[in-house]
């Protein structure tokens, strides 16, 4: 073979090497992306939080009320209750079928006043952290209860909260 040949074949060779060498160290791939758009989460109040009439004990004392559609209202022995006008708040969720929200309420006691005097208020949605939505407005609901305290030798009239109460609706 002469040298002419065989440097020719010595750099095909070499050629074909690095070819095959970057191929075969060479890969792709496509990705893909996606993004799901959801209805932001709203709540709003649909019914107030009510405690209802009553005699509070001379000694005080402290009224409760369930959290539940069905309100429970209940006061120690020396309390009586009057009427029923009592009922939970109720709260209405919208927001995308099928994603699930935690709920939470402010959890330290709010003052409600007569422009005189205080009865310590604490809400309570403790039995509810979750909820699926439904899409549905009459499933989409929670309820919020609580107690108030009221001390010795206050006055009557109709209280108010001072401040309101805050619910925090967030997607899970």
């Amino acid at each position: 073979m002469n040298k002419t040949n065989l440097v020719l074949n010595m750099g095909l060779a070499a050629l074909a090497a690095s070819m095959y060498s970057s191929a075969a160290s060479a890969a792709t791939a496509n990705g893909t992306a996606q993004a799901t758009l959801v209805t932001a989460v709203t709540v709003a109040e649909s019914r107030g939080l009510n405690f209802g009439s009553f005699i509070l004990d001379p000694l005080g004392d402290t009224v409760t009320l369930s959290n539940a559609a069905a309100t429970v209202r209940g006061a120690g022995a020396g309390t009586t209750l009057l009427g029923a006008s009592e009922a939970s708040g109720e709260f209405q969720i919208t927001g995308t079928p099928g994603a699930t929200v935690s709920i939470s309420t402010t959890i330290a006691p709010a003052p409600l006043s007569n422009g005189t005097d205080l009865l310590l208020f604490t809400p309570s949605a403790t039995d509810i952290a979750t909820l699926t939505l439904t899409g549905v407005p009459a499933n989409d609901v929670f309820y919020v209860g609580g107690q108030v305290v009221g001390a010795a030798g206050i006055t009557t009239g109709v209280y108010t909260n001072v401040t309101a109460y805050v619910v925090n609706v967030n997607y899970q």
